[in-house]
């Protein structure tokens, strides 16, 4: 599931007024040195403003992915509906490394869905669970989906949960 469309365009927007607003304060530093005090209090201002809006407006939207993801998830695996998949392809999405190690934030599924009506199409799911990680090609897998979007959650039994002993 990508970022949606909300944010990535608000994402996209604020990268260039981010980077414009950098290289104006970077410029009227330069030609005013520290002593700002001659232009207007105003101008400096909404250079500042516009720097800290555009930042905070960038990574708000790509922190605002991954709990937006889960909830889009949640609510396709509460009121979806139910189908079964074939997945066709499988890769690890990766934020990073750490120490030598890749650090994998989630899997992406490729999926080809019969949908109850006896329809077919592709769509992916994406999935952050440790069973999502047992997957492999080929394999049937039950999902969730809307109709409408055709967007696809992966509809995963959950970990066994485990009972709390009162004896101890």
């Amino acid at each position: 599931m990508k970022l949606p469309k909300f944010f990535r365009s608000l994402m996209y927007a604020s990268i260039p007024v981010f980077v414009v607003s950098m290289i104006l304060v970077v410029i009227l530093m330069l030609i005013f040195g520290e002593d700002l005090s001659a232009l207007e209090g105003t101008v400096v201002n909404i250079a500042g403003g516009v720097t800290v809006v555009s930042f905070i407006t960038m990574s708000g939207s790509i922190i605002a992915n991954p709990l937006v993801r889960f909830i889009e998830n949640a609510l396709l695996r509460r009121f979806g509906s139910s189908a079964t998949a074939t997945v066709i392809d499988l890769y690890y999405v990766q934020s990073g490394t750490q120490r030598g190690r890749k650090l994998i934030e989630a899997v992406r599924i490729k999926l080809e869905v019969r949908d109850p009506d006896g329809g077919k199409f592709t769509g992916v799911a994406e999935d952050n669970s440790s069973m999502a990680y047992m997957l492999n090609s080929g394999q049937t897998v039950q999902v969730k989906f809307d109709p409408r979007t055709r967007e696809v959650a992966l509809d995963l039994p959950g970990k066994p949960k485990m009972s709390t002993r009162k004896d101890f």
